[in-house]
């Protein structure tokens, strides 16, 4: 523990996070984030059988797009193979990803996808949320450092419940003052310090939840000033989540470009 984290101070921010602003700050990223699923669609006499990640939603150049990791895209060429009746969402859109894939980068896994026509109200899987497409205040963010905290919200498979025999539910799962503890020049790591966490909504089994297949493709914000007015920069994308250290990659939204495309490092 940092010395400069006094017992103290640690019950004085645990006492803010619990409060209104970190409630905020923790569901911030989700009115972003969408789930994505891929595989058969819910049927009356078997569990269905599908995969999912997230996507964040994003407007660059105002053009609407979705964002996510491209193993997901892999996993769905993969499923199309075996069942070419495959279907492919982002929250309740039923799309065609191979028809609207604006770039994809393999090396660097991430995926950029057309959402032009789609509303994000019509993305949105949650009735107590209003999605939207994030607008970024200037374009390409700064990259985050060591030290940093940000949040991060997604949708995990383990949360996933078919409620009924033809539907799907899905469940968030977010954070907010996770700090970086490292930084390169394609992706970040996001330490999750489970012992100072408290719960600003939801369950408490959240404090504890692990595992978090599923949030690939999620946003990572940070707060930050700017020209003296606080707001919110999306500097990551989660692309892997190592459970047996509790560490979180993510690529740098940098990456991408105004136009959508992706930085060309080392690309095949």
């Amino acid at each position: 523990m940092n010395e400069e984290w006094t017992p103290e101070k640690i019950k004085e921010a645990k006492r803010l996070a619990a409060g209104p602003l970190g409630r905020e700050l923790t569901k911030f990223p989700l009115r972003f984030a969408a789930a994505v699923t891929m595989g058969e669609r819910p049927k009356l006499k078997h569990k269905a059988y599908i995969n999912n990640g997230t996507a964040v939603l994003v407007k660059l150049d105002k053009r609407p797009i979705a964002i996510t990791c491209s193993h997901i895209m892999e996993k769905y060429r993969e499923k199309l193979e075996q069942d070419s009746n495959t279907v492919f969402q982002i929250g309740q859109a039923v799309i065609n990803p191979q028809e609207r894939l604006v770039d994809e980068n393999r090396n660097i896994d991430l995926a950029t996808i057309d959402m032009s026509g789609i509303e994000a109200h019509h993305v949105c899987m949650q009735t107590n949320l209003e999605l939207n497409y994030y607008e970024p205040f200037s374009w390409p963010p700064a990259p985050v450092k060591p030290g940093d905290f940000v949040c991060v919200g997604g949708y995990p498979g383990a949360m996933r419940k078919q409620n009924t025999s033809d539907s799907l539910v899905f469940e968030s799962f977010s954070a907010a003052g996770v700090q970086v503890p490292s930084v390169n020049d394609e992706y970040f790591m996001i330490q999750f310090e489970r012992e100072f966490w408290v719960k600003n909504f939801g369950s408490d089994d959240y404090l504890t939840f692990n595992q978090l297949g599923g949030m690939s493709g999620c946003p990572v914000f940070i707060e930050r000033s700017h020209g003296g007015i606080m707001n919110f920069d999306m500097v990551g994308i989660a692309s892997e989540y190592q459970e047996e250290y509790d560490l979180m990659r993510a690529r740098h939204a940098n990456l991408i470009n105004w136009d959508g495309s992706i930085a060309d490092l080392d690309r095949p």
